[in-house]
């Protein structure tokens, strides 16, 4: 049984709901079989069955623009796959009430090209807050089914990069990740198929205070790269993570290939016009500030000359894109939707996700690993790829459905035995010898325990996608998310401990349950599951303004700047409304 998010068993029912339901599309030469080299059945395995824990698809849907055979098995479990897929008009529709994510592995260039009805049904998903992973291969495989599409046309190469068989010097940008040939010391082809994979550069966010010297900035990193127990952000300085440790905890490495394309960034304001439609396709934030597209990676195109049929020329070394992202949770609501745009993850090529380059299927190797079929083994490298494709599904989900995400956090942590000896004495449950705790303390347990499970900083990022849910901002904290001036004013960590402990004790009070385990039990009413979203992330949302408030008043040294903040947002009003 594939194991929920933090390996909690007892999770497996209330986390379904937070589970992605997701649509895996492909074309061409590529299919879902697991005999097939040019299969993607060991990436479905990977993400239904993450080898380290992590979130696990509630559904997966298979589909072929073309024919392919009815079903397949993989990992023991059948799929149906349905052939001759047409978007917006073969079963099953891609609807946001459906799917919450949509997976595009394209491999034909010109035939098969989307129809505008097509592209219409991918584009009122992505708006509606459906979130894409799209990618291709090199020069203008994958052009049919994915460039012309809203931000995926920009965010990556579909057509220019060549495969190197073309004359000088266009086959010298040819992208060739195949640096290292093994003991043979030969590059070939088949290298794509050893146990050595490429090496990425994973594209850290650095920020510092004005004016500050070298030693002092923090670094991001995007969560789609971080390994369980990564921190968020990294600093030398205030008792941050240990920079001699950090970076060694982050997905570095893909599988390589001798014909990669690249992806691309993206930042400015555009109308998109494609198959008759007309709205803008870069929305800003709520501040009219741009989200632009992001790289999350580069790599090096590096290899010299490769045995493919005939020997390639050597490429010319540079970096190029290999992941980019772009983050529509941060966007407005495009009008009639009740959720923000859906997020984008494009690749430069399926090879990073095909059985040949991860397990060496047809190539009579053995990949990046050991054995074969049910007996195979993934190495190092690969268990930090398969990582790659987990937080990638979990970064995916749409920006009003990570709320069941706040409960299933919430009632794991509060599983662990030291928080279990204390939630008897939070207010509004059962006291014990006339005692009670503040819930702030059972939120700093919380937010602890947490980050110390996924990485400093995650019980803070839960909280900021609690606001972004919020699309009636009930309590103005967006701008606190989204501009930097404002948030500045508060301290973080408090809010976010004050949020947390404010959750708990709405759940507790409102079920008068001390035992988390009864509050599982109960659990498998959809109505139950649904009001203790509802509980948490308000309980979450309440307990950040009141922490805002409270930090306004105390805080002398920053009084003018805070109480203008507070008069800006109308926080006490707002605060003062939901209470009713």
């Amino acid at each position: 049984m594939p194991r929920p998010p933090f390996s909690a068993t007892p999770l497996l029912l209330p986390s379904q709901r937070c589970r992605p339901r997701i649509l895996i599309v492909t074309d061409g030469g590529l299919n879902f079989l697991p005999a097939s080299g040019f299969g993607l059945s060991r990436f479905i395995e990977a993400i239904t069955a993450p080898p380290g824990g992590g979130l696990v698809p509630a559904t997966v849907r298979l589909a072929h623009r073309q024919a392919h055979a009815a079903s397949v098995t993989i990992a023991g479990t059948a799929y149906p796959v349905t052939s001759n897929y047409v978007f917006g008009t073969t079963a099953p529709l891609l609807t946001i009430n459906d799917f919450d994510q949509l997976w595009m592995f394209g491999v034909q260039s010109f035939i098969g090209a989307l129809s505008n009805p097509e592209i219409q049904a991918i584009a009122n998903f992505m708006n509606a807050g459906g979130g894409v992973f799209a990618t291709g291969d090199h020069a203008i495989l994958g052009a049919a089914m994915c460039s012309r599409l809203p931000r995926i046309r920009r965010m990556r190469n579909w057509a220019t990069v060549p495969m190197g068989g073309e004359p000088v010097p266009q086959a010298l940008d040819r992208i060739d990740t195949v640096v290292d040939p093994g003991a043979d010391q030969q590059y070939a082809f088949e290298d794509q198929s050893d146990n050595i994979p490429q090496r990425i550069y994973p594209n850290y966010e650095v920020t510092a205070p004005p004016g500050s010297p070298g030693g002092v900035w923090t670094a991001s990193l995007h969560p789609i790269l971080r390994m369980p127990g990564s921190p968020v952000t990294i600093s030398p300085q205030n008792g941050g993570p240990s920079v001699t440790t950090g970076f060694s905890t982050h997905v570095d490495v893909l599988p390589d290939h001798p014909h990669e394309s690249e992806c691309l960034t993206f930042s400015g304001n555009a109308t998109y016009t494609e198959a008759g439609m007309n709205f803008a396709e870069w929305p800003d934030t709520s501040t009219a500030a741009d989200v632009p597209a992001r790289i999350a990676a580069f790599s090096v195109s590096g290899g010299r000359s490769v045995l493919n049929g005939v020997w390639k020329p050597p490429v010319r070394p540079r970096m190029f894109g290999a992941i980019s992202t772009w983050d529509g949770h941060m966007a407005v609501s495009y009008p009639s939707n009740a959720m923000r745009p859906g997020r984008i993850v494009c690749d430069a090529t399926w090879h990073h996700f095909v059985n040949i380059n991860l397990d060496g299927t047809g190539s009579g190797r053995t990949g990046l690993g050991t054995g074969s079929g049910a007996g195979f083994v993934p190495s190092a490298a690969l268990l930090k790829i398969y990582r790659y494709f987990n937080n990638t599904l979990s970064w995916l989900q749409p920006s009003g459905r990570i709320w069941c995400w706040i409960w299933t956090q919430l009632v794991d942590v509060m599983r662990q035995p030291l928080i279990q000896e204390e939630l008897l004495l939070v207010p509004g449950t059962e006291a014990v010898s006339g005692k009670s705790l503040p819930p702030r303390w059972i939120g700093a347990m919380i937010v602890n325990e947490i980050d110390a499970t996924l990485g400093a900083g995650t019980a803070r990022e839960a909280l900021v996608a609690a606001v972004r849910a919020d699309t009636k901002d009930t309590f103005g904290l967006l701008v606190l998310v989204e501009d930097q001036a404002q948030g500045g004013a508060f301290d973080p960590v408090e809010t976010t401990i004050d949020a947390w402990g404010s959750a708990v004790a709405a759940v507790l009070r409102d079920q008068k349950e001390v035992n988390p385990d009864e509050l599982l039990k109960r659990n498998a009413e959809d109505r139950f599951h649904s009001r203790m979203e509802q509980l948490a992330g308000n309980g979450l949302l309440r307990g950040a303004a009141d922490s805002i408030l409270a930090q306004s008043a105390a805080l002398q040294t920053r009084a003018k700047q805070t109480s203008r903040t507070v008069e800006r947002l109308g926080l006490k009003a707002r605060l003062d409304a939901a209470q009713q």
